[in-house]
């Protein structure tokens, strides 16, 4: 069986349903086992069955918790899982799979793969992930003909995931044998939880396959990523994720010269981001208690950056009323 986990906070309801419609609609679902995690959203995912088919219905499990955000639902739903569910696939309640989604994951394992993922596309961009991140994945394709499915070594996959970060959740699937005790690290509640439990997992020289078609579409659900609003607490809860996951991942791994340049740009447009944040909030008067400090003891000389964001500001303005 394939154990598809879903974490669920929704503040709109038709997200999950469209989500939960696209693993139905997998060719041979019928081996597939559902587990959402209703992590304390204002949606209830009973609401979300409608036009799902009673033999489907029968094989989702739902289970809840308190909020805790998407790494302790995951988690949950591990503890959960069944003793013949053999790989954990994950999909985001705001996703959908390309129906041929699970039929590659199957032909990748069969083929002794361990891990497996996939290009995917957001609804809010005209280019696809690889795309984006200039990821061009090649080696040796897994079944003759299906030239997208491609054989990767591990340790260039784990090193892409701190370079470019091309894994989505929606796209992974994970041998459960392989998983064992590994968790995602749940106090990371709005970035990085993901990339950490790739890279931990990856470091045990899994058999790793990635398709090179779009597999994934992501919606606009709720979604920190996708947030457009400037100086609120979101806002600033996923800057300091984002610092202490660079900081833990270079704690943890071993870094050559070429990912340790890239965290540090990557660290300095985060500081950048932070004194925009912050220049944001300031302006509005409405600046979330504590922020500074939660993101200063990771990045202590960000403020070092508000001139340059000062003037970013001033350019903006200044082109809006040009």
């Amino acid at each position: 069986m394939i154990a598809v986990v879903i974490p669920f906070y929704q503040r709109e309801s038709g997200a999950l349903n469209r989500a939960l419609a696209s693993v139905q609609a997998q060719k041979g679902e019928g081996d597939l086992r559902v587990y959402i995690v209703d992590d304390g959203s204002p949606c209830s995912p009973q609401a979300e069955m409608t036009g799902l088919t009673e033999i489907f219905r029968r094989n989702v499990t739902i289970v809840e918790q308190a909020n805790k955000g998407p790494g302790a639902a995951r988690n949950l739903a591990l503890d959960c899982l069944a003793p013949d569910d053999k790989i954990v696939a994950f999909l985001d309640s705001d996703d959908e799979w390309d129906p041929a989604h699970i039929e590659n994951v199957r032909r990748s394992f069969d083929a002794g793969a361990d891990f497996y993922f996939a290009n995917y596309k957001r609804e809010s961009s005209p280019r696809s992930r690889f795309q984006e991140c200039g990821y061009a994945p090649a080696g040796p394709v897994v079944v003759d003909g299906m030239d997208d499915l491609v054989w990767l070594r591990s340790e260039d996959v784990a090193r892409e995931v701190v370079l470019r970060s091309p894994v989505g959740t929606s796209t992974v699937a994970a041998r459960r044998s392989r998983i064992g005790d590994l968790r995602f690290r749940a106090e990371f509640r709005t970035a990085g939880e993901d990339i950490i439990f790739w890279r931990t997992f990856l470091a045990s020289q899994p058999r790793i396959v990635c398709s090179r078609r779009i597999e994934a579409h992501y919606g606009l659900g709720v979604n920190v990523f996708e947030s457009r609003s400037w100086g609120d607490a979101r806002a600033f809860a996923r800057l300091s994720d984002q610092a202490a996951l660079q900081a833990y991942l270079r704690r943890n791994f071993r870094f050559d010269g070429e990912m340790e340049r890239a965290s540090d740009v990557f660290c300095r447009k985060l500081d950048r981001e932070f004194c925009a944040n912050l220049l944001a909030a300031l302006r509005r008067l409405d600046l979330p208690p504590g922020v500074m400090g939660n993101y200063m003891r990771q990045r202590p000389f960000a403020l070092a950056h508000l001139p340059f964001a000062l003037m970013g500001m001033l350019s903006d303005k200044l082109e809006s009323k040009a």
